[in-house]
């Protein structure tokens, strides 16, 4: 789904990422390098968007309006899905356009993933190892110093914790329909670098994200 509007960082969607390219357009073009999908849908209230969609022959969703005022993305993900009548046993893998540099590569790998575990975890999301322990963070306290319970473990003695990075998400229909969305069965784990893993929300997330296509860094993951 790409929204005209975004609350954080306006028309993100439609800035210009790399290549001549839109993040929108460039995500999604990456998204289409290999055939990893039988259908391919987007849903959008934007026009500029729709016009993309026709230059690479993708499935358009029209936004309904009362849902391009919602934040959820499970709104619009069951929106698709009762707008499209998939069958229950349909995967549906959900790629946000604002996780730019993520592969199709990923895709493809994080699918088979999935299907190689159907019969054990309900779904599959993206992730990314912890860059800063959460054992170090810590709440202010009402009058401003921080509000430490015990003091922080050493390095040797952190475990390693892994954040969503909002990249891949997969999941049948059936089970989507079950849990509510992804997140509420057994949940199985598709591991990325933190160079694949940048998620635009603000203008630093989208240089931060220039600066890495740009250079091809390779971070230790």
């Amino acid at each position: 789904m790409a929204k005209k509007s975004s609350i954080r960082l306006k028309n993100k969607n439609l800035r210009y990422f790399a290549n001549g390219l839109s993040l929108f357009e460039y995500s999604l073009k990456e998204n289409l390098k290999y055939p990893w999908y039988d259908d391919f849908f987007v849903v959008s209230d934007c026009l500029e968007i729709e016009d993309i969609c026709k230059k690479y022959n993708v499935i358009f969703c029209k936004e309904p309006s009362e849902l391009a005022k919602d934040n959820s993305s499970w709104n619009v993900i069951y929106y698709v899905i009762r707008a499209t009548g998939i069958f229950a046993d349909d995967i549906l893998v959900y790629v946000p356009p604002t996780a730019p540099l993520r592969l199709s590569k990923d895709i493809k790998e994080a699918l088979t993933l999935y299907k190689e575990n159907i019969e054990e975890y309900h779904s599959v999301v993206s992730v990314c190892k912890c860059r800063e322990p959460p054992e170090w963070s810590f709440k202010l306290h009402k009058k401003g110093y921080l509000d430490i319970k015990r003091l922080p473990m050493t390095s040797q003695e952190l475990k390693q914790y892994y954040h969503l990075n909002a990249a891949i998400y997969i999941s049948n229909i059936s089970n989507l329909m079950v849990f509510d969305g992804y997140f509420n069965g057994r949940v199985l784990p598709y591991i990325m670098p933190y160079d694949r893993s940048i998620n635009i929300y603000s203008n630093q997330d989208l240089e931060l994200a220039q600066y890495y296509y740009r250079n091809k860094l390779k971070i230790r993951s």
